[in-house]
C-alpha cells in the first residue's frame, strides 16, 4: 500500500462529508455520535505524520459546522 493512501482516504472523506454537509450547513446534531480517529502508526507504511493533526480538524469540523456535541 503506498504510503499516500491512509491520507487519500482522509482526503475523500472529507470531501464526501464537505458535499453532504453543505445543504445540511444549518442543521444541528445535539445527539449525534461521531468517532474520529487518527491512527499515524501502520504496520506496513510509513507513519502519517500528521493523522492527529488531521483528526483534531475533523472533530473542529464535526462540532462547528455539523451541530455535533463536542462532549459526545
Amino acid at each position: 500500500m503506498p504510503m499516500f493512501f491512509p491520507r487519500l482516504m482522509l482526503i475523500a472523506a472529507l470531501c464526501c462529508v464537505l458535499a453532504w454537509s453543505g445543504a445540511q450547513a444549518a442543521a444541528r446534531n445535539p445527539h449525534g455520535v461521531a468517532v474520529v480517529v487518527g491512527n499515524r502508526d501502520y504496520k506496513h507504511t510509513d507513519d502519517v505524520r500528521f493523522a492527529h493533526r488531521d483528526a483534531e480538524a475533523f472533530r473542529t469540523y464535526a462540532v462547528e459546522f455539523l451541530g455535533f456535541d463536542p462532549e459526545r
